[in-house]
């Protein structure tokens, strides 16, 4: 079995650049419910205001893993709810991608309510590229991103940590789509330490503590700059100090 902890050659071409020509933009409103318009700077029809945020689309995504890792793999749970309707629809997507040797929990997105099918299809796209992204594939297009403050406390979906191949895992019980979950154990001390949970940014819908333990180094650059920059709310920014402590020991 490839070990991506092992083996910097396969790190290194995972988070090789992708060609100028292969990022695109991607419109993102500041708010979820912002009044749609035609947009002056894409051209594109969305709520607006909005960013443009540069991003690799799944396929291109997917072309990347295929050709570093062929075996890579992912096990996904849809979250769905019944909407106005009357039909199932589907929130978004939960889950692990694996590649080599390890295993990382993810979420994909859905932004817009249409058919079950589309929903699924777009938030297996999104979790194809925030999964990839764990394991450093287009890294840099999405630490532009802001690791801004956080919101209200949100259960994650994306769940803590690297989660190790050989761990006995139990059965999702959804729609035929099977997931895993089995998180690490936090450090001993965690469950004193204080926490929160990322609103937006690379880690969005992460506790602050999931984040760090995932990938100790790469949190303490994004809590570094997040914290020095001042996008982490005052009243986070003790949790935020305790977490890049505990990174930059690691």
């Amino acid at each position: 079995m490839i070990r991506f902890q092992s083996d910097p050659e396969m790190r290194d071409e995972l988070r090789r650049p992708f060609r100028p020509e292969q990022i695109g933009k991607l419109p993102k409103p500041y708010k979820k419910d912002a009044p749609k318009g035609k947009c002056r700077d894409c051209g594109g029809y969305h709520g607006l205001p909005a960013v443009h945020l540069d991003f690799v689309g799944h396929a291109a995504v997917t072309d990347r893993l295929n050709k570093v890792e062929p075996g890579w793999s992912y096990e996904i749970t849809p979250v769905e709810y019944q909407g106005k309707d009357g039909r199932p629809h589907v929130a978004g997507v939960r889950g692990v991608m694996r590649l080599g040797d390890v295993a990382r929990p993810e979420a994909g997105d859905v932004d817009a309510e249409t058919s079950y099918g589309d929903e699924l299809k777009k938030a297996i796209s999104d979790f194809i590229r925030r999964g990839a992204m764990r394991f450093g594939v287009a890294l840099d297009l999405w630490s532009k991103e802001d690791l801004l403050e956080s919101g209200t406390h949100v259960e994650s979906l994306a769940g803590e940590g690297d989660l190790s191949l050989p761990r006995e895992t139990a059965p999702a019980k959804s729609s035929g789509v099977s997931a895993s979950t089995s998180p690490t154990e936090p450090p001993s001390f965690a469950a004193e330490a204080p926490d929160f949970t990322f609103k937006k940014g690379t880690y969005a819908g992460q506790l602050c503590s999931a984040a760090a333990q995932s990938n100790p180094a790469e949190f303490a650059l994004y809590m570094s700059a997040a914290l020095k920059g001042s996008r982490i709310a005052e009243e986070n920014q003790p949790a935020a100090q305790h977490w890049l402590n505990w990174a930059e020991a690691q």
